[in-house]
């Protein structure tokens, strides 16, 4: 792939990071996001919206480290990690109301992120 290439695709994933950490849960704070993590419910002393807030500032934060293309590889293993098992905890408590949907969605973005852990930064 090309350097503009996959510099297109860093900022890609990066504006889906920044897109459901920042303004999903920081800004907007989805009420489906909450539901998915009531349905798991409190995370030690911390309540369900709380810890969405947690979550939202750690997607945040990861989407500016895709976009810096900091340590782009890590970053990439960590995105697909984080993924998989957000839905996965989140499918098992019961929290999602569509998983074939959910797991269908995000099989795109797995394709991408393997692309882009293959390829690399791009410049």
């Amino acid at each position: 792939m090309k350097n503009h290439e996959l510099l297109i695709l860093r900022v890609l994933l990066a504006s889906i990071w920044l897109y459901n950490g920042l303004y999903l849960k920081l800004i907007l704070v989805d009420p489906n996001h909450l539901a998915v993590v009531q349905a798991v419910g409190n995370i030690g002393p911390l309540t369900p919206a709380q810890f969405l807030f947690l979550i939202g500032a750690g997607e945040t934060v990861l989407g500016l480290v895709v976009l810096s293309g900091f340590r782009y590889k890590n970053a990439c293993q960590l995105q697909a990690a984080l993924i998989i098992a957000m839905n996965g905890i989140g499918i098992a408590s019961g929290g999602v109301a569509e998983p074939t949907a959910l797991i269908f969605t995000n099989l795109p973005l797995l394709f991408c992120l393997w692309v882009a852990y293959r390829y690399g930064a791009g410049q």
